[in-house]
């Protein structure tokens, strides 16, 4: 398995379903991975990296984790088995390694709250270079995602 590490691109909305998608992108720039995430999360993701709201779920998972005096290393982001993507949160509490499994969207929140490295397999991204939309003249504040479909990749992201 080769780890690389994600920031957030953007939040974009298909055109045609105006379903919310995450889009992560790799720290070298020539990958992307694309997480559908629910209206409110987006929401909640877009007040949280603007700093305007202290009432999130990375917020309030951050205040028990610093209670109980968990360490967290990392949130991994893996092939679901009920949904396409899932979380996993490395953490240790003394000198145990344990992780946990969290939704997608409350762990990216957890992890920008907490500033931990966000790290998928390379296999679950797309590289740039076979979508042209996101070379070009992409408007990441109005782009789709029209040419990203499970039909153009060897295995659906959705």
């Amino acid at each position: 398995m080769e780890l690389i590490s994600l920031t957030i691109k953007g939040i974009l909305l298909q055109d045609d379903s105006l379903q919310p998608y995450l889009i992560m992108q790799s720290f070298e720039g020539n990958r992307i991975l694309p997480l559908s995430i629910s209206a409110s999360s987006a929401s909640q993701l877009i007040l949280q990296i603007e700093n305007a709201e202290a009432n999130h779920s990375g917020y309030f998972l951050s205040e028990l984790w610093n209670k109980h005096h968990f360490l967290l290393k990392q949130l991994l982001i893996i092939k679901g088995r009920n949904y396409p993507y899932e979380g996993t949160l490395h953490y240790k509490k003394g000198l145990r390694k344990h992780r946990i499994s969290i939704p997608i969207s409350s762990g990216i929140s957890f992890a920008i709250h907490q500033k931990v490295p966000i790290l998928t397999d390379i296999s679950n991204t797309l590289l740039l270079t076979d979508y042209p939309i996101y070379n070009t003249n992409l408007d990441w504040e109005r782009g789709n995602l029209e040419t990203i479909d499970s039909f153009r990749h060897d295995q659906p992201f959705m």
